[in-house]
């Protein structure tokens, strides 16, 4: 039969009634805040007589050394890892024997207190941004503030749960420098302080919210290829073209890209009518080398008098700026058709081989129109 909870007994070391009995610890602690004592059963029974007592075992010689037992109160350590909210009390054993210090530690969680006078925050929101949340809320006007604790695996269960994000008496905060793709839960409690000691509202509010990626040409991680008054690009197959972006990508010198494009063997592709075009050149090579680390844009293109268009890629350099490239390869694919080309409306696309060893002489395909860069 568990103990009386409620019901408080003395305590065998200050002599007060003191003692209260926790049934989550199967452990008495004495309440009176200058005692502070914890015993478990047995420790009463001893103190009562009920039990003979037990001399502890000693490892050094105690006719030689004297040796003696003692309660160590020990305050947490400040700045330490776990959440600002939560209390703890630890009590030690030690037994000491001339200089050798021996301690059991015994850890005990004081839960944060709940306060049933004080009401939730209303109005929690959370708002996912690029690589960042919003958070917003109303505070309850009995309350000082709120205190906002999140994780990345549920929702936090009481403000000492998971990591504290946010305390003080504002209505809003923007969790940033996130990872995108993943889930933030986020919980939220009033909060007030009564003798010094913080005082958390009974019920709170919950909700989550997962970042997603865009880079500074507003590009996602996959995006279909928009031009104009929203026309997409489809690629030979009749499938619209797909691009992969990679949030680690950065621009390159242009030899840092040169010696990407003479290893990509993008160029090398057949090129055919019915299977592979220059949409599907260009949708290749931007997204081998954003998986290679390197930002890449998609280009589209029309001519003047001409039905159909083109594509082909941009690159920013450091040191020469930006940069086109045309890899679409031939119908033999037995040349290096890695091409660098000037774009401006009403100027001849003229491309020239970026590896004027390894390739051939090529034409113009006609005067541009208009041209669109989708990074």
């Amino acid at each position: 039969m568990e103990p009386d909870e409620t019901s408080k007994k003395q305590c065998p070391d200050c002599g007060q009634p003191s003692l209260k009995y926790d049934p989550a610890y199967k452990l008495y602690e004495c309440k009176n805040d200058q005692c502070r004592s914890v015993f478990n059963q047995k420790d009463l029974d001893r103190a009562r007589g009920i039990l003979p007592a037990v001399e502890p075992r000693m490892a050094v010689d105690p006719e030689r050394t004297p040796v003696y037992l003692r309660r160590i109160d020990l305050e947490p350590v400040p700045g330490g890892a776990t959440d600002t909210n939560k209390s703890s009390k630890m009590t030690a054993l030690a037994i000491i024997a001339g200089s050798i210090v021996t301690a059991i530690i015994m850890v005990f969680v004081v839960y944060p207190l709940l306060n049933t006078s004080i009401d939730p925050p209303l109005g929690f929101t959370v708002t996912a941004g690029n690589m960042q949340n919003s958070l917003s809320w109303d505070n309850d006007t009995s309350a000082e503030g709120v205190t906002i604790v999140y994780s990345t695996s549920d929702y936090p269960s009481s403000p000492s749960d998971g990591t504290q994000l946010y305390s003080g008496d504002g209505t809003s905060f923007v969790h940033d420098d996130l990872n995108y793709n993943t889930k933030y839960y986020y919980t939220i409690w009033s909060q007030t302080t009564v003798d010094g000691v913080p005082q958390y509202s009974e019920s709170y509010a919950y909700a989550a919210g997962i970042p997603y990626w865009r880079g500074s040409g507003g590009e996602a991680i996959n995006e279909y290829v928009e031009y104009g008054d929203s026309y997409m690009v489809p690629g030979a197959d009749g499938q619209f073209i797909e691009l992969t972006n990679n949030p680690e990508a950065q621009d390159v010198t242009w030899g840092q890209l040169r010696h990407f494009l003479r290893d990509d063997d993008t160029d090398k592709e057949i090129y055919e009518d019915n299977s592979f075009v220059c949409a599907d050149f260009a949708e290749m090579l931007h997204n081998n080398a954003e998986e290679a680390g390197i930002r890449a844009a998609y280009v589209v293109i029309t001519f003047v008098d001409k039905e159909d268009g083109h594509a082909c890629n941009a690159f920013y350099t450091s040191d020469l700026g930006l940069i086109y490239i045309d890899s679409t390869g031939t119908e033999t694919g037995d040349v290096n058709a890695d091409k660098r080309v000037e774009i401006a409306a009403g100027e001849q696309y003229s491309p020239t081989s970026v590896f004027s060893s390894m390739s051939s002489t090529w034409y113009s395909v006609g005067e541009v129109e208009e041209y669109w860069i989708v990074w």
